[in-house]
Parts: C-alpha cells; sequence; structure tokens
C-alpha cells in the first residue's frame, strides 16, 4: 500500500500538486509515448483523473517541448477549436508572428492594438477571420506550430463531445475533422496530440464509421486505483482533513464503493469530515462508512455527478431502441447483480422494434457499456464495475421495472 502523510482534497478540479496521487506510471508512459512522436487517446471511466494525468504530463515536459491545452467542451464546431489553439499559441512570440502572418488582413487590426495577449479578444477575432476556412486554417496553424524547433504537444480535452454536435449537425463536417486531424498528425510529425474526454470517442465514431480516422492515436486506459492505491488516498485525504480512521474504515471506503474512482472517494471523505464535524467526534469507525454511505452520501451527494451518467448516454446512443435498451440492461446488472447473455437478449428481443437489427444494437449497447466502464464483463455475463453506480442505479430505476425471466417473447 502507498500511504500520504497527507492528500488535499481537489473536489471540482483536476488534481495538481500536492492533490495528485499515485498516477506516476501512467504518467511516464504516456510522456514517452510522446516524446516518440505517437498521439494519445486517453480512455477510461468518467471522473478517474484523465484531465488531471493530462496537466501533469504537460506540467512535466519541461524544455523538451511546448504544452498547449485546449478544453472543447463548450465548442459547437472545428472553428472554434482551431481558433482556441491558434491563441493558445500566442504567448510564443515567433509561433505567433506565422500564425499572424497567415491570416493577414482577415485577422485585422484589432489584435495589433492589444498590449498583450488577450485570449478573449483573440478567439473572437480568430473566429471570425477564419469564417469558412477552418480546414486550410487549421492546417496553417498547426504547420506554424511545427516550425517552432522544438515538439509541441497539443492536448484537446472533451474532443468526444465536439465531435458528437458536429456529427449531429453535420455528418460529412465531423468526418472533414476528424480527417484533417489524422493529416495533421501525419503531416507535422513535430506536433504531437494527447486527446481526452469524459466520454469514449470510439463508440461515438463507431457509430458514425469513422473509427478508421483514430488509428493513428494510441489508446491508453486511466482506469481506478486499486484497493490498496484507493486506502492509501483515504488515510492521506484523512490526514489532510484531520480525521482519525478506526481499523478497517479505509478499508470499507473502497468495499462501500466498490471501485477507485478518485472523485467518488475525495466526495465519500468529504461527507465523512462533515459528519465528523457535526458529531463533534474526528474518529471514524467502519460503521460510520457504511452509514454515511448508505445516507446522505448515496441520496445526495452523488446525485448530480452521476444523473451526468445518463445525460452522457444518451449523448453517446441518442434516443431511441439502444438508449431504451441500455438502460433496460443496466437496471437488470443492477437488481439481479448479474447480467447473463441470456437475459440480455430477452431485454433486446422486448425493446428493439428491428429485428434484423436486434443482435446488431445489443452488441453495440453492451460494448458501449463496457468500454465506459458501467458493465464489466465476466465468464457468467456482465456486472456492475463500481458498486456506488449500481446502488445508485438500483434506487432510481428498479421501481416498476420488470426483470427479463417475467418477460413474454414476442
Amino acid at each position: 500500500m502507498t500511504e500520504a502523510p497527507a492528500l488535499l482534497p481537489a473536489l471540482g478540479n483536476y488534481a495538481a500538486g500536492e492533490r495528485f496521487w499515485n498516477r506516476e506510471r501512467e504518467v511516464q508512459e504516456i510522456t514517452s509515448y510522446l516524446a516518440d512522436g505517437q498521439g494519445v487517446l486517453l480512455t477510461g471511466p468518467r471522473r478517474v483523473g484523465k484531465t488531471s494525468v493530462v496537466h501533469r504530463v504537460l506540467a512535466g515536459l519541461g524544455p523538451a517541448a511546448t504544452p498547449l491545452f485546449v478544453d472543447v467542451q463548450q465548442h459547437s464546431n472545428p472553428t472554434e477549436m482551431f481558433a482556441a489553439l491558434a491563441a493558445a499559441a500566442g504567448d510564443d512570440t515567433g509561433v505567433w508572428q506565422r500564425i499572424r502572418g497567415w491570416f493577414g488582413k482577415r485577422l485585422g487590426d484589432t489584435v495589433d492594438r492589444l498590449e498583450s495577449i488577450d485570449l478573449g479578444v483573440l478567439k473572437v477575432e480568430l473566429q471570425a477571420a477564419m469564417a469558412g476556412s477552418w480546414s486550410d486554417d487549421g492546417r496553417a496553424i498547426v504547420g506554424a506550430l511545427a516550425e517552432a524547433g522544438s515538439p509541441t504537444v497539443v492536448a484537446v480535452d472533451e474532443l468526444p463531445l465536439l465531435v458528437d454536435r458536429v456529427l449531429k449537425r453535420d455528418p460529412s463536417e465531423a468526418e472533414l475533422l476528424m480527417g484533417t486531424l489524422r493529416a495533421l498528425a501525419d503531416d507535422f510529425r513535430a506536433v504531437r496530440w494527447l486527446v481526452s474526454g469524459s466520454i469514449g470517442l470510439e463508440p461515438i465514431l463507431h457509430r458514425a464509421g469513422l473509427t478508421g480516422t483514430i488509428t493513428h492515436l494510441r489508446a491508453y486506459p486511466i482506469d481506478a486505483w486499486d484497493e490498496d492505491t484507493t486506502t492509501g488516498a483515504v488515510m492521506g485525504l484523512a490526514q489532510s482533513t484531520g480525521l482519525t480512521l478506526e481499523a478497517g474504515a479505509a478499508r470499507m471506503v473502497h468495499t462501500r464503493l466498490g471501485l477507485g474512482v478518485p472523485y467518488h472517494v475525495q466526495l465519500l471523505m468529504d461527507e465523512l469530515r462533515r459528519d465528523a464535524d457535526r458529531r463533534g467526534d474526528r474518529r471514524v469507525k467502519a460503521e460510520d462508512v457504511s452509514r454515511i454511505y448508505l445516507g446522505p452520501f448515496l441520496t445526495s451527494a452523488v446525485s448530480a455527478h452521476l444523473l451526468h451518467l445518463e445525460t452522457r448516454l444518451s449523448t453517446v446512443l441518442g434516443e431511441g431502441d439502444a438508449l431504451r435498451l441500455s438502460r433496460d440492461l443496466l437496471t437488470q446488472a443492477a437488481v439481479a447483480e448479474l447480467l447473463t447473455a441470456g437475459d440480455a437478449a430477452k431485454l433486446a428481443e422486448d425493446l428493439v422494434e428491428d429485428t434484423g437489427e436486434r443482435a446488431a444494437t445489443l452488441r453495440e449497447v453492451l460494448e458501449i457499456l463496457e468500454h465506459d466502464a458501467y458493465l464489466g464483463r465476466g465468464a457468467d455475463g456482465w456486472r456492475f464495475r463500481s458498486r456506488l453506480v449500481q446502488d445508485w442505479w438500483r434506487r432510481g430505476n428498479e421501481m416498476g421495472f420488470v426483470p427479463a425471466s417475467k418477460r413474454s417473447s414476442s
């Protein structure tokens, strides 16, 4: 077990500095891949710490490479993404001069009057200048980065969300975006791409038939903490917040959660701290962990975050038979503790109207539920990976649910 003398909480933000915990192997491996000229696609459950790993990688590059971070969570088109990338590169005078030279009069003189780089103004001006020509302009921007003399690592956070929005509006533009990003990676080897997101990019592209556009990215999984790492983090968080963990309390945190998702660990520890404040007793017993988990934690503390999981499902699957099937598959797994292949087929028979697409829809939904770490597959079927997600899902969906065994054949 790795123990921290003190681990500062990082609720709501990516973890950095003393808040970063036990991902050094992942950071070293990703850094090595980037140094070798490979692009990397981070995969893993939501809130497992992918963005924290990205920032740690960028912070550790040193003089070997220039880091650029672009968050496209709120972007709706490729123009916004490339404008944000160009603005982020504005701190490098040489790169900015090359970008400025490419745009010429299209950029106007507003930027020239700025005494210092204002990212907000730059993004607006660049978006206006790039109207209708983002593909060529994006190529020029990345080309300017490639001429910097040293490698540049471009981290694009939440690219799957942007791609999904573009796909829904204009599939041909989404195909152009993914093709452009692949061509840029192939043509400008000095620029390395590090891609992450709260939903999987691969399932979204698979549905659109665009999986081949990311074969240049090395998929790298960021998984949850194992039990020893989770327990060490719990002890470190307790130390930093003045809690005294009685025998078995730290292990009980992992037992109740079932999966060491860093954000979930921090949320539960925060609830335990609040409970200790109310009791006026800084000691935490194993039974306190269970009491708080089954009470305020499960009923309110994680509700907003876990509701977001449902929203992400609809983002990936859209509205229709696939989404309805995914919900019932999860409810079957939550209520019965196990989703068997037979029960999954029975639910698909009941919910997917198109008999010709039934098997393909079931296969696709199960692949997505596995890819995004809702379910894990074993020899006897599928189970929830996270006890927390299972408990929460069962509470919200078991009422009125008809198990597969009680559904009549069509």
